[in-house]
């Protein structure tokens, strides 16, 4: 498909679409083009945390940090199978 092809099937499938999906349309399009977003307080926190971590000798070694996710995602399917 070309890229005007591309363009005018968007434009026909947009004038059907409610505006609940127009929304989420425009938020996907936006975040697609600018995929350097700022960071959310949490984030932003979570990384001043690990800046202090580190600074203070608080930090996994690989093995260690392999470890911690394969225990949390062992944890995580069983909840699952659990369920």
């Amino acid at each position: 498909m070309t890229r005007f092809e591309t363009i005018s099937n968007i434009t026909a499938q947009l004038e059907r679409a409610s505006d609940e999906v127009l929304v989420a349309v425009a938020e996907q399009l936006e975040a697609a083009l600018d995929p350097i977003r700022q960071l959310t307080a949490r984030e932003l926190a979570l990384v001043e945390q690990s800046k202090a971590d580190f600074a203070h000798g608080r930090a996994y070694t690989r093995a260690e940090a392999e470890a911690h996710v394969e225990r949390r995602l062992e944890e995580a399917r069983l909840a699952r199978a659990a369920e």
